[in-house]
């Protein structure tokens, strides 16, 4: 995140957690089978427990903002009772040989989120930034958000029930904007996102096989007989 070279805002900024009700205990997703690809457009992470499978999908809903839908179904014959929670930590410094330059960016919660805020800084070889580029992300549920220096965490204000063989579905939107107007827009163009993310992840998926069968066209036509 940065307006020169590359310059990772955080090793994780939106990791969630999943608390079982039952046990009282979170949820060690690093025992579960867990699955990545990557895609034509889209990205994808399934993590298959015992009880429940998680699945992560990710693409791009415009230029500057990411859509996460998020889906737990519930592979048991009870009700799963769960507590679902966002966090991540950003970087505060950046190591420039055997110094360190003090990034200045800190964060604030939003209605159903956090943001991340940066400070102007011109540093010519090390490190360009304005105040007014931002790095939001907002969550189609209510969230309860709490800041604590460079960490927060964004929790659901209510668990989540989820019936017996079917799914809990939500979604994320994280808008990495350089101007206030490009902020104001992402923001309006996320609630819209989060909402109709089924037309949305629909959309790419038609607009990314497009690409493919335009290229699988072109390289039958160059093909010599």
């Amino acid at each position: 995140m940065w307006q020169k070279n590359p310059l990772n805002l955080a090793d994780s900024i939106s990791k969630i957690k999943i608390k079982n009700l039952k046990t009282g205990k979170p949820v060690d997703l690093s025992i579960a089978k867990i699955t990545m690809n990557a895609y034509s457009g889209r990205l994808g992470q399934v993590y298959d427990m015992k009880d429940f499978t998680l699945k992560l999908q990710l693409i791009f809903a415009s230029s500057r903002t990411t859509l996460i839908q998020t889906e737990i179904h519930n592979k048991t014959h009870r009700t799963l009772n769960l507590d679902l929670s966002w966090s991540g930590q950003v970087f505060d410094h950046m190591k420039q040989g055997n110094s360190e330059l003090d990034l200045k960016n800190n964060l604030s919660t939003l209605n159903n989120g956090v943001q991340v805020n940066f400070v102007e800084q011109r540093n010519t070889w090390n490190y360009f930034m304005t105040d007014e580029v931002k790095y939001q992300i907002c969550h189609s549920v209510p969230v309860k958000t709490k800041v604590d220096g460079h960490h927060y965490v964004s929790e659901m204000t209510k668990p989540v029930s989820i019936r017996p063989q079917s799914s809990f579905v939500t979604t994320t939107t994280e808008s990495y904007t350089f101007t206030q107007a490009e902020a104001q827009k992402e923001a309006q163009k996320s609630v819209e996102y989060m909402k109709d993310y089924q037309k949305i992840f629909g959309q790419n998926k038609a607009r990314w096989q497009s690409y493919i069968n335009k290229t699988v066209e072109n390289r039958q036509i160059e093909t010599p007989t």
